[in-house]
Order: C-alpha cells, then structure tokens, then sequence
C-alpha cells in the first residue's frame, strides 16, 4: 500500500495492513504474509507501487522455492 493512501476515505490502507495481520496467525500453516508500506506513493501512482510489488513478489517465490537467494 501507498503511505499516503492513509488518508484516503475508504480506509483501504488500514484495511488492508488488519488483514495481513489476521491472516498471519496462520503461519503455523505455512502461510506468510507481508504488509509493505511504499513511502511517498499513493493510489494514483499505481504503476509504480504495481512494479514494485511484482518485484517483490517474484523474489519471494523465487526464494520459497530456491531459486534465488537473497543478498
């Protein structure tokens, strides 16, 4: 989420971070869950908080399944 997404009205940032944490007492299943705050990006700015999570996405499953290892 966008850091300056925090003063939007329907409170899709705040939303979304409380999400993240329920769905992360399921870690004993295996589940991870991350919540990334973009600093200085905000919803009009889609194609790069897009970008970055792709990024950071595809890094996480190239690492659950060892295929890159973080530096």
């Amino acid at each position: 989420m966008g850091e300056l997404e925090k003063s939007h009205v329907p409170r899709n940032f705040y939303q979304a971070r409380e999400l993240s944490e329920r769905l992360s007492i399921h870690s004993d299943r295996g589940l991870k869950v991350t919540f990334k705050e973009f600093e200085d990006e905000e919803h009009v700015s889609d194609v790069s908080v897009l970008s970055m999570m792709i990024s950071r996405a595809l890094r996480l499953i190239l690492i659950s399944y060892n295929i890159y290892h973080a530096v």
